[in-house]
């Protein structure tokens, strides 16, 4: 082969490789490519573009109403019912008669015991003048005043014990389910009603131990009832 063939075929071999790299490998509109060229190849980022913003360090947890006072009224004695004031879902106010039981024996003990003190007062009174001139002896006085004051501890007992048949409210609430109907016998085991207070409520609830720290006294909570909407 002459010299001037392999001219033409090297001449041909290098355009042909001129054109490959450009067209093919690296086109002209992805730019000049390798360290060599001088070029950086484009990369496609996902970017975020980040703002600042308040956190609310909201902590959300289920619970409960609660009555603020809630008791089982029961009687200290076994006693009849004869008066009962006590009407589902109505309020009583503190100090308010609930429920009387029968008292009629108890009040007939008062009337003698009453009698008694009576006659103990005259008595002690005469026998401490008799004891001014000396009528009597100290012994005899001293006996005068023991009787007196045992006759007046047998009132206040008896007043105590009539106390117990009148069941008042402890505090302003509502009247819960009744178990009980005028004239019912009732003992100190037995719950004839019970009686809440409303106004206000108690919330009861469980905070996770995570985030106890995040709670203080004299934070605010808020309440959402679901059920009235509130």
């Amino acid at each position: 082969m002459s010299k001037a063939i392999w001219v033409v075929v090297a001449v041909v071999l290098l355009v042909g490789g001129i054109i490959v790299y450009n067209k093919v490998l690296y086109p002209k509109d992805k730019g000049p490519a390798g360290p060599a060229a001088g070029g950086i190849k484009e990369l496609t980022v996902n970017a975020f573009i980040v703002k600042p913003k308040a956190l609310n360090n909201d902590i959300v947890a289920s619970g409960s109403l609660l009555a603020n006072e809630q008791i089982s009224i029961q009687s200290e004695i076994s006693a009849k019912i004869v008066q009962l004031n006590l009407v589902e879902g109505t309020v009583v106010t503190k100090g308010a008669l609930m429920v009387k039981l029968y008292d009629e024996d108890l009040q007939a003990q008062l009337k003698k015991s009453q009698a008694q003190e009576e006659t103990a007062i005259k008595t002690e009174q005469r026998v401490k003048q008799l004891l001014a001139v000396n009528g009597v002896g100290q012994q005899d006085y001293d006996n005068a005043v023991t009787a007196l004051k045992g006759i007046q501890a047998d009132i206040d007992f008896i007043k105590a014990q009539i106390s117990k048949t009148e069941i008042r409210a402890p505090f302003n609430g509502m009247v819960g389910l009744r178990n009980v109907s005028l004239g019912a016998y009732v003992s100190p085991a037995m719950v004839i009603a019970t009686l809440q207070q409303v106004d206000p409520l108690k919330i009861d609830l469980t905070v996770p131990e995570k985030y106890s720290a995040m709670v203080n006294m004299g934070d605010d909570i808020t309440l959402t009832v679901d059920e009235i909407g509130r």
